[in-house]
């Protein structure tokens, strides 16, 4: 619940400032201190650019998740579509699927990936 809460001045950096927030929050709350740990890591972690690292399964499972959200995310891309805004959905679904890394995720994703490039390429 934590991971997107840096975007509120912008997406760019938003991994850095989402851990930064967490960090403030989770401080203020009794839980053991890998834990901790382990949920800033998923927060900074959760980019695409640390994707292809041998992360650990609960980051993977963060990066999976996030990626799956913004493929199956209809009212934002119908809002993008709208607008004319093809070119960043386009950007955006391949950089989601680049940060897929479990099978599970791969195989949910799949066919929506198919609907969505038949979707873009006709709209």
């Amino acid at each position: 619940m934590l991971h997107d809460i840096g975007k509120d001045v912008g997406s760019e950096s938003h991994h850095i400032r989402s851990c930064s927030l967490a960090k403030r929050f989770l401080d203020d709350i009794n839980i053991p201190h890998d834990e901790k740990n382990l949920i800033l890591k998923c927060i900074l972690k959760h980019s695409s650019r640390f994707s292809g690292e041998d992360n650990e399964l609960e980051v993977k499972i963060v990066q999976s998740a996030d990626a799956l959200s913004i493929l199956f995310d209809s009212f934002w891309q119908e809002d993008c579509r709208k607008k004319g805004m093809k070119p960043e959905l386009l950007r955006l679904f391949n950089k989601a699927v680049k940060k897929i890394n479990l099978d599970l995720a791969k195989k949910i994703a799949k066919p929506r990936i198919a609907q969505l490039n038949k979707l873009l390429s006709i709209a």
